[in-house]
Protein backbone atom coordinates (compact mmCIF):
# COMPACT_ATOMS: atom_id res chain seq x y z
CA UNK A 1 0.00 0.00 0.00
CA UNK A 2 1.16 3.67 -1.06
CA UNK A 3 0.80 6.30 1.49
CA UNK A 4 -1.19 9.42 0.04
CA UNK A 5 2.01 11.85 0.51
CA UNK A 6 2.49 15.57 -0.32
CA UNK A 7 2.92 14.70 -3.79
CA UNK A 8 0.34 12.23 -4.20
CA UNK A 9 -1.82 14.39 -3.10
CA UNK A 10 -1.14 17.42 -5.07
CA UNK A 11 -1.38 15.15 -8.29
CA UNK A 12 -4.86 14.61 -7.44
CA UNK A 13 -5.62 18.04 -6.46
CA UNK A 14 -4.88 18.80 -10.49
CA UNK A 15 -7.11 16.53 -11.60
CA UNK A 16 -9.81 17.19 -9.48
CA UNK A 17 -9.35 20.77 -10.41
CA UNK A 18 -9.73 19.84 -13.95
CA UNK A 19 -12.27 17.59 -13.75
CA UNK A 20 -14.27 20.30 -12.29
CA UNK A 21 -13.01 22.87 -14.99
CA UNK A 22 -14.12 20.51 -17.68
CA UNK A 23 -17.66 20.60 -16.19
CA UNK A 24 -18.16 24.13 -15.29
CA UNK A 25 -17.16 24.64 -19.38
CA UNK A 26 -18.99 21.67 -20.59
CA UNK A 27 -20.91 22.63 -24.05
CA UNK A 28 -24.41 22.46 -24.58
CA UNK A 29 -24.85 19.43 -27.35
CA UNK A 30 -28.42 17.82 -26.91
CA UNK A 31 -30.66 15.86 -29.23
CA UNK A 32 -34.08 17.74 -29.60
CA UNK A 33 -36.60 16.19 -31.43
CA UNK A 34 -40.12 18.25 -30.20
CA UNK A 35 -40.12 21.66 -29.91
CA UNK A 36 -37.63 23.98 -28.54
CA UNK A 37 -38.80 26.65 -25.17
CA UNK A 38 -37.21 29.15 -23.94
CA UNK A 39 -37.10 30.58 -20.23
CA UNK A 40 -35.44 33.46 -19.25
CA UNK A 41 -35.33 36.24 -16.17
CA UNK A 42 -36.38 39.03 -19.09
CA UNK A 43 -38.89 36.61 -20.22
CA UNK A 44 -42.77 36.50 -19.63
CA UNK A 45 -45.26 33.78 -18.67
CA UNK A 46 -48.13 35.06 -21.19
CA UNK A 47 -45.17 34.42 -24.43
CA UNK A 48 -44.87 31.47 -26.20
CA UNK A 49 -41.87 30.55 -24.99
CA UNK A 50 -40.61 29.18 -28.44
CA UNK A 51 -37.65 31.72 -28.77
CA UNK A 52 -35.32 33.30 -26.71
CA UNK A 53 -37.47 36.88 -27.40
CA UNK A 54 -40.78 35.71 -26.69
CA UNK A 55 -39.13 33.58 -23.59
CA UNK A 56 -40.87 32.36 -20.57
CA UNK A 57 -39.92 33.56 -17.28
CA UNK A 58 -40.80 31.64 -13.77
CA UNK A 59 -40.49 27.61 -13.25
CA UNK A 60 -44.33 28.21 -11.70
CA UNK A 61 -44.92 28.52 -15.61
CA UNK A 62 -42.22 25.48 -16.62
CA UNK A 63 -43.94 22.94 -14.41
CA UNK A 64 -47.89 23.75 -15.64
CA UNK A 65 -46.89 24.01 -19.66
CA UNK A 66 -48.45 20.99 -21.38
CA UNK A 67 -44.86 19.38 -22.87
CA UNK A 68 -44.83 16.74 -25.11
CA UNK A 69 -42.22 13.92 -25.75
CA UNK A 70 -39.09 15.24 -27.33
CA UNK A 71 -39.46 18.77 -26.01
CA UNK A 72 -36.92 20.76 -24.93
CA UNK A 73 -37.21 23.48 -22.21
CA UNK A 74 -34.04 25.47 -22.07
CA UNK A 75 -32.48 28.00 -19.58
CA UNK A 76 -30.89 31.27 -20.03
CA UNK A 77 -26.66 31.11 -19.08
CA UNK A 78 -25.97 33.59 -16.14
CA UNK A 79 -29.87 33.63 -15.04
CA UNK A 80 -31.35 32.79 -11.94
CA UNK A 81 -34.63 31.04 -11.34
CA UNK A 82 -35.97 30.32 -7.88
CA UNK A 83 -38.22 27.48 -6.63
CA UNK A 84 -38.39 24.38 -8.17
CA UNK A 85 -39.57 22.48 -11.41
CA UNK A 86 -42.03 19.68 -12.08
CA UNK A 87 -40.91 17.53 -14.92
CA UNK A 88 -42.75 15.53 -18.02
CA UNK A 89 -42.10 12.54 -19.64
CA UNK A 90 -39.51 12.50 -22.55
CA UNK A 91 -38.93 16.19 -21.81
CA UNK A 92 -35.12 17.55 -21.74
CA UNK A 93 -34.02 20.71 -19.27
CA UNK A 94 -31.13 21.92 -20.47
CA UNK A 95 -29.09 25.67 -20.93
CA UNK A 96 -29.03 28.05 -24.20
CA UNK A 97 -26.65 30.93 -24.44
CA UNK A 98 -22.99 31.57 -23.19
CA UNK A 99 -21.90 32.38 -19.83
CA UNK A 100 -22.61 30.61 -16.32
CA UNK A 101 -24.83 27.97 -16.46
CA UNK A 102 -28.61 29.11 -15.30
CA UNK A 103 -28.73 28.69 -11.88
CA UNK A 104 -31.74 27.36 -10.14
CA UNK A 105 -31.84 28.77 -5.98
CA UNK A 106 -34.38 26.87 -3.76
CA UNK A 107 -36.11 30.23 -1.70
CA UNK A 108 -37.95 32.89 -3.14
CA UNK A 109 -35.73 35.65 -2.68
CA UNK A 110 -32.37 36.40 -1.25
CA UNK A 111 -31.89 37.52 2.76
CA UNK A 112 -29.30 39.93 2.17
CA UNK A 113 -31.87 42.64 2.86
CA UNK A 114 -31.54 44.92 6.42
CA UNK A 115 -35.27 45.43 6.23
CA UNK A 116 -35.81 41.84 6.39
CA UNK A 117 -34.39 40.93 9.98
CA UNK A 118 -35.21 42.16 13.39
CA UNK A 119 -32.94 42.24 16.54
CA UNK A 120 -34.87 39.52 18.65
CA UNK A 121 -32.88 39.24 21.83
CA UNK A 122 -30.34 41.82 21.73
CA UNK A 123 -27.86 40.04 24.30
CA UNK A 124 -27.90 37.26 22.82
CA UNK A 125 -27.38 38.76 19.17
CA UNK A 126 -30.15 37.26 18.15
CA UNK A 127 -31.87 38.30 15.05
CA UNK A 128 -35.10 37.03 13.47
CA UNK A 129 -36.79 36.57 10.25
CA UNK A 130 -39.46 38.93 9.81
CA UNK A 131 -41.58 36.74 7.04
CA UNK A 132 -42.00 33.34 7.64
CA UNK A 133 -40.04 30.67 5.24
CA UNK A 134 -39.90 26.75 5.80
CA UNK A 135 -37.45 24.92 7.47
CA UNK A 136 -34.03 25.63 6.22
CA UNK A 137 -30.80 23.01 6.34
CA UNK A 138 -28.56 25.96 6.70
CA UNK A 139 -28.02 29.78 5.35
CA UNK A 140 -25.27 30.23 3.11
CA UNK A 141 -23.21 33.55 3.40
CA UNK A 142 -21.27 35.51 0.00
CA UNK A 143 -21.37 32.45 -1.98
CA UNK A 144 -19.87 30.13 0.71
CA UNK A 145 -17.69 32.26 2.92
CA UNK A 146 -19.54 30.81 5.75
CA UNK A 147 -22.57 29.10 6.72
CA UNK A 148 -25.01 27.72 9.92
CA UNK A 149 -24.91 25.25 12.64
CA UNK A 150 -28.15 24.17 12.53
CA UNK A 151 -29.66 23.69 16.00
CA UNK A 152 -32.32 21.24 16.48
CA UNK A 153 -34.61 20.03 19.29
CA UNK A 154 -36.95 17.18 19.43
CA UNK A 155 -40.59 17.42 20.28
CA UNK A 156 -43.01 15.61 22.32
CA UNK A 157 -45.85 16.11 24.35
CA UNK A 158 -47.12 19.34 22.09
CA UNK A 159 -43.52 21.18 22.78
CA UNK A 160 -40.17 21.23 21.23
CA UNK A 161 -37.67 20.13 23.88
CA UNK A 162 -33.66 19.76 24.36
CA UNK A 163 -32.96 16.49 22.13
CA UNK A 164 -30.05 15.16 25.07
CA UNK A 165 -32.70 15.80 27.33
CA UNK A 166 -36.39 15.72 27.20
CA UNK A 167 -37.63 16.86 30.52
CA UNK A 168 -35.94 20.17 29.02
CA UNK A 169 -37.78 22.62 27.01
CA UNK A 170 -35.63 24.06 23.77
CA UNK A 171 -35.04 27.78 24.62
CA UNK A 172 -33.67 29.27 21.79
CA UNK A 173 -31.74 32.07 24.03
CA UNK A 174 -29.90 29.32 25.78
CA UNK A 175 -29.46 26.88 22.57
CA UNK A 176 -28.22 29.52 20.39
CA UNK A 177 -24.23 29.71 21.83
CA UNK A 178 -22.35 30.20 18.46
CA UNK A 179 -22.14 32.82 16.24
CA UNK A 180 -24.08 31.84 12.88
CA UNK A 181 -25.95 29.32 14.65
CA UNK A 182 -29.47 28.89 13.11
CA UNK A 183 -33.09 27.41 14.49
CA UNK A 184 -36.05 27.37 12.07
CA UNK A 185 -39.01 26.24 13.93
CA UNK A 186 -42.79 25.05 12.93
CA UNK A 187 -45.23 23.55 15.15
CA UNK A 188 -49.51 24.37 13.89
CA UNK A 189 -50.38 22.05 12.17
CA UNK A 190 -49.75 18.21 13.64
CA UNK A 191 -50.22 15.13 12.84
CA UNK A 192 -50.08 11.48 14.37
CA UNK A 193 -49.99 9.66 11.05
CA UNK A 194 -45.36 8.22 11.07
CA UNK A 195 -45.74 7.42 14.35
CA UNK A 196 -46.68 4.09 13.40
CA UNK A 197 -49.71 3.86 15.60
CA UNK A 198 -48.84 5.29 18.86
CA UNK A 199 -50.76 8.63 19.47
CA UNK A 200 -47.60 11.01 19.17
CA UNK A 201 -48.56 14.21 18.02
CA UNK A 202 -45.99 16.25 15.76
CA UNK A 203 -45.43 19.02 14.03
CA UNK A 204 -46.50 18.14 9.81
CA UNK A 205 -43.75 19.49 7.67
CA UNK A 206 -44.60 19.89 4.38
CA UNK A 207 -44.91 22.73 1.63
CA UNK A 208 -46.43 24.76 3.49
CA UNK A 209 -44.88 24.92 6.75
CA UNK A 210 -44.14 28.67 7.01
CA UNK A 211 -42.61 29.39 10.18
CA UNK A 212 -40.38 31.23 12.27
CA UNK A 213 -36.19 31.41 11.47
CA UNK A 214 -33.84 32.49 14.10
CA UNK A 215 -30.07 33.27 14.09
CA UNK A 216 -27.33 34.31 15.50
CA UNK A 217 -25.03 37.04 14.60
CA UNK A 218 -22.62 38.78 16.78
CA UNK A 219 -21.57 41.21 14.14
CA UNK A 220 -24.75 42.98 14.11
CA UNK A 221 -28.08 42.94 11.34
CA UNK A 222 -26.92 39.91 8.82
CA UNK A 223 -27.67 41.82 5.98
CA UNK A 224 -25.63 44.03 6.86
CA UNK A 225 -22.61 41.95 7.70
CA UNK A 226 -23.01 39.83 4.54
CA UNK A 227 -23.83 40.81 1.16
CA UNK A 228 -25.33 37.63 -0.11
CA UNK A 229 -27.78 35.18 2.18
CA UNK A 230 -29.22 32.14 0.41
CA UNK A 231 -31.42 30.02 2.52
CA UNK A 232 -31.59 26.17 2.04
CA UNK A 233 -35.37 25.49 1.90
CA UNK A 234 -36.89 22.24 2.63
CA UNK A 235 -37.86 21.93 -1.16
CA UNK A 236 -36.37 19.77 -3.81
CA UNK A 237 -35.72 21.31 -7.22
CA UNK A 238 -36.23 18.93 -10.31
CA UNK A 239 -38.78 16.64 -8.65
CA UNK A 240 -39.39 13.97 -11.48
CA UNK A 241 -41.09 11.39 -9.98
CA UNK A 242 -42.36 8.44 -11.70
CA UNK A 243 -41.61 10.21 -14.99
CA UNK A 244 -39.87 8.29 -17.51
CA UNK A 245 -37.17 9.61 -19.91
CA UNK A 246 -36.32 12.88 -18.48
CA UNK A 247 -33.14 14.60 -19.24
CA UNK A 248 -31.68 17.32 -17.07
CA UNK A 249 -28.28 19.22 -18.15
CA UNK A 250 -25.50 22.07 -18.16
CA UNK A 251 -27.58 23.28 -14.82
CA UNK A 252 -26.33 24.69 -12.18
CA UNK A 253 -28.58 23.97 -8.85
CA UNK A 254 -27.58 25.31 -5.73
CA UNK A 255 -29.49 25.95 -1.64
CA UNK A 256 -31.90 23.29 -1.72
CA UNK A 257 -32.75 21.63 1.23
CA UNK A 258 -34.09 18.40 0.00
CA UNK A 259 -32.88 16.82 -3.19
CA UNK A 260 -31.81 18.57 -6.13
CA UNK A 261 -32.78 16.05 -8.59
CA UNK A 262 -35.12 13.30 -7.16
CA UNK A 263 -36.91 10.54 -8.56
CA UNK A 264 -39.37 7.86 -7.02
CA UNK A 265 -41.36 4.67 -7.48
CA UNK A 266 -39.91 2.79 -10.39
CA UNK A 267 -37.92 5.25 -13.10
CA UNK A 268 -36.78 4.63 -15.99
CA UNK A 269 -34.44 6.65 -18.29
CA UNK A 270 -33.34 9.56 -16.12
CA UNK A 271 -30.31 11.01 -17.43
CA UNK A 272 -28.36 14.03 -15.36
CA UNK A 273 -25.30 15.30 -16.92
CA UNK A 274 -22.78 18.43 -17.09
CA UNK A 275 -24.73 19.93 -13.64
CA UNK A 276 -23.12 21.28 -11.03
CA UNK A 277 -24.94 20.91 -7.82
CA UNK A 278 -24.31 21.97 -4.41
CA UNK A 279 -25.21 23.51 -0.95
CA UNK A 280 -27.95 20.74 -0.87
CA UNK A 281 -30.06 19.27 2.09
CA UNK A 282 -29.83 19.28 5.81
CA UNK A 283 -33.80 20.48 6.25
CA UNK A 284 -35.76 17.95 8.71
CA UNK A 285 -37.67 15.41 6.83
CA UNK A 286 -39.87 14.77 10.18
CA UNK A 287 -39.69 14.27 13.71
CA UNK A 288 -40.74 10.53 13.55
CA UNK A 289 -42.11 10.38 17.56
CA UNK A 290 -40.25 7.80 19.14
CA UNK A 291 -36.86 6.89 18.99
CA UNK A 292 -36.14 3.10 18.31
CA UNK A 293 -32.91 3.46 19.90
CA UNK A 294 -34.19 5.09 22.83
CA UNK A 295 -37.94 3.18 23.38
CA UNK A 296 -37.12 3.54 27.67
CA UNK A 297 -37.00 7.46 27.38
CA UNK A 298 -39.49 7.52 24.41
CA UNK A 299 -37.02 10.41 23.46
CA UNK A 300 -38.13 11.95 19.81
CA UNK A 301 -36.20 11.22 16.91
CA UNK A 302 -35.65 13.81 13.93
CA UNK A 303 -34.61 12.98 10.32
CA UNK A 304 -32.40 15.16 8.45
CA UNK A 305 -32.32 14.30 4.59
CA UNK A 306 -30.94 15.93 1.36
CA UNK A 307 -29.75 14.27 -1.82
CA UNK A 308 -28.13 15.83 -4.97
CA UNK A 309 -29.77 13.32 -7.51
CA UNK A 310 -31.98 10.64 -5.93
CA UNK A 311 -34.62 7.99 -7.22
CA UNK A 312 -36.06 6.38 -3.98
CA UNK A 313 -37.62 2.84 -5.59
CA UNK A 314 -36.97 1.09 -8.86
CA UNK A 315 -35.00 2.59 -11.44
CA UNK A 316 -33.66 1.15 -14.89
CA UNK A 317 -31.54 3.07 -17.71
CA UNK A 318 -30.62 5.57 -15.01
CA UNK A 319 -27.15 7.63 -15.80
CA UNK A 320 -25.50 10.27 -13.91
CA UNK A 321 -22.50 12.00 -15.72
CA UNK A 322 -19.94 14.52 -15.53
CA UNK A 323 -21.34 16.04 -12.99
CA UNK A 324 -19.41 18.07 -9.73
CA UNK A 325 -21.59 17.50 -6.51
CA UNK A 326 -20.33 19.60 -3.25
CA UNK A 327 -21.56 20.53 0.16
CA UNK A 328 -23.98 18.08 0.45
CA UNK A 329 -25.87 16.66 3.73
CA UNK A 330 -26.48 13.07 2.73
CA UNK A 331 -25.95 11.30 -0.75
CA UNK A 332 -24.12 13.26 -3.24
CA UNK A 333 -25.80 10.35 -5.72
CA UNK A 334 -27.75 7.21 -4.85
CA UNK A 335 -30.64 4.78 -5.66
CA UNK A 336 -32.11 3.35 -2.97
CA UNK A 337 -35.43 1.87 -1.07
CA UNK A 338 -36.40 0.12 2.29
CA UNK A 339 -37.60 -2.87 0.84
CA UNK A 340 -39.96 -4.20 3.49
CA UNK A 341 -40.26 -7.38 1.56
CA UNK A 342 -41.07 -5.90 -1.60
CA UNK A 343 -39.20 -6.11 -4.87
CA UNK A 344 -37.92 -3.64 -7.11
CA UNK A 345 -35.97 -3.41 -10.24
CA UNK A 346 -32.62 -1.80 -9.94
CA UNK A 347 -31.12 -2.05 -13.51
CA UNK A 348 -28.37 -0.65 -15.56
CA UNK A 349 -27.52 1.82 -13.52
CA UNK A 350 -24.28 4.01 -14.32
CA UNK A 351 -22.37 7.10 -12.49
CA UNK A 352 -19.41 7.93 -14.54
CA UNK A 353 -17.04 10.92 -14.63
CA UNK A 354 -18.40 12.78 -11.55
CA UNK A 355 -16.49 15.21 -8.99
CA UNK A 356 -18.32 14.67 -5.62
CA UNK A 357 -17.04 16.59 -2.61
Amino acid sequence: MKLADQAFMTRMDAEFEARRQAILNSSDCIHITGTTYYVSNDGCDENSGTSPECAWQTLAHVSSAKLSRGDAVLFRRGDIFRGSVRAQSGVTYAAYGTGEKPRFYGWDWNLSNADLWELWNKEKHIWRLKKPILDCGTLVFNGGEAHCRKLIPSYIGGRFVCRDDESRPFVIEDAMTHDLDLVTLYDERLTTQPSKGQDFPIPLLDENSLGSLYLRCDAGNPAEVYGDIEAVPKRKMFIVGQHDHVTIDNVCIRYVGEHAICGGGHVVGLHVSNCEIGWIGGSIQHYLGTDPNYPEGGRGTVTRYGNGVEIYGGCEDYTVENCWLYQIYDAGVTHQITTNGRFYRLENIRYLNNLIE
